[in-house]
C-alpha cells in the first residue's frame, strides 16, 4: 500500500552513510536508500525523488577486486551510475 512505501522510503532517508547514490545527484532531489557492503561487494538501493514529483528505484551493484570494505572511488562511481540511469529515464520521459 501507498502508506507503507512511504513509510519505508522515510526510514530509508535516514540512512547514514550518503556517499553512494546521493552522492550523484544534486541537492534538491531526494534519496532514500540503503547501503550494503561484503568484502568486495558494494551495493546501494534506493528510491531517487525529484522535485517534479519523478520517483525512480535505483539499485546499483559493485564488485572491487580488493577485499576491503571502504572504496571511495567505487562509493562515486555508485553515485555517478545511478545518476545515468535516472537521466536517461528522465530523457526517455518515463
Amino acid at each position: 500500500p501507498p502508506q507503507a512505501c512511504s513509510q519505508v522510503r522515510e526510514l530509508m532517508a535516514r540512512q547514514a552513510f550518503r556517499h553512494r547514490l546521493v552522492s550523484g545527484f544534486p541537492d534538491g532531489v531526494a534519496v532514500a536508500a540503503k547501503t550494503g557492503t561484503l568484502p568486495g561487494l558494494h551495493m546501494e538501493a534506493g528510491v531517487i525523488r525529484y522535485p517534479d514529483g519523478g520517483l525512480y528505484a535505483v539499485a546499483v551493484f559493485a564488485r572491487s577486486r580488493e577485499l576491503t570494505a571502504s572504496r571511495t572511488e567505487v562509493d562515486a562511481a555508485i553515485g555517478a551510475t545511478a545518476r545515468i540511469a535516472v537521466d536517461f529515464l528522465r530523457s526517455a520521459g518515463l
